[in-house]
């Protein structure tokens, strides 16, 4: 099902990039003398970078003009080409690491923030060659480290009542949940998690599990239910949906990237 699912957003991706503000993004980089002209579309730019037989250098050098050009001006369309550019080796990752993680879904997300937060970091003062090993390595290593603060929060895990996680909860989303006994109030929430939903901060399933357990009052056996989720696994996820919006200052830093793209929420959930 996730396989069919990302061949899907892959498809998407690819014809995104077949739209007229692409070629003429791809016309604008071929002004740049590093940028081959020979291609006239992004598919043969794409068939070209995941051709082995290819000149390496070449490619780096069509990554370098990219950089170069998102450093300028972070426009939302270069960040859908690198990750259309990138796609083989994040579903490498996804391949190699799948121990990592039980929820196949859960560990793609957490791939494509990694890759969001590496292609935000790179500085090409400091590393101008070697552009896309240098991202699949940051990727991984940055993918470690939130799989390492997960493992030794499970660790040391200590179960915690309603209330705490409410407030938790609260101070991650701006949202008085103890306050939702108002009708008026619990529409003013609805939509509030709707906005979250809509600009990515949280993927479509944890905004029906913030929206059962917490705007409808549902309890977590019965949102277990109803969404056919394991009791312990649901509490894993809202209990990690609050914390991946501790993240909002890296996620504003792409929110046109998240929010122009239909249908893939939550970092391509």
């Amino acid at each position: 099902m996730l396989k069919d699912l990302r061949r899907r957003e892959r498809e998407q991706v690819r014809r995104e990039l077949q739209s007229s503000d692409y070629v003429s993004l791809l016309s604008d980089l071929q002004q740049r003398p590093a940028f081959p002209r020979k291609f006239s579309t992004w598919d043969e730019v794409l068939r070209f970078m995941a051709d082995r037989r290819c000149d390496e250098d070449a490619k780096e050098a069509i990554l370098g003009v990219i950089f170069h050009a998102h450093a300028a001006n972070p426009d939302a369309r270069l960040k859908t080409v690198l990750l259309a550019m990138f796609w083989p080796g994040l579903d490498a990752i996804l391949a190699r690491r799948k121990r990592w993680d039980a929820d196949p879904a859960e560990l793609w997300q957490n791939i494509l923030n990694s890759f969001v937060q590496a292609v935000a970091a790179v500085d090409l003062e400091r590393r101008a060659t070697r552009l896309a090993g240098g991202i699949i390595s940051q990727t991984i290593h940055l993918l470690y480290r939130h799989y390492l603060r997960v493992w030794r929060r499970a660790e040391n895990e200590i179960p915690q009542d309603t209330e705490t996680l409410d407030t938790r909860c609260t101070d991650a989303l701006g949202v008085d949940f103890g306050a939702l006994h108002d009708s008026e109030i619990r529409n003013q929430q609805r939509e509030r998690l709707n906005r979250l939903r809509n600009l990515g901060y949280i993927s479509e399933l944890d905004h029906e599990l913030l929206l059962r357990t917490r705007v409808e009052n549902q309890s977590m056996r019965d949102c277990a239910v109803a969404m056919g989720l394991s009791h312990s696994m649901l509490r894993k996820r809202r209990v990690r949906a609050q914390q991946f919006l501790r993240t909002e200052k890296i996620i504003e830093k792409f929110g046109d990237f998240l929010s122009h793209r239909p249908g893939v929420h939550g970092l391509f959930y």
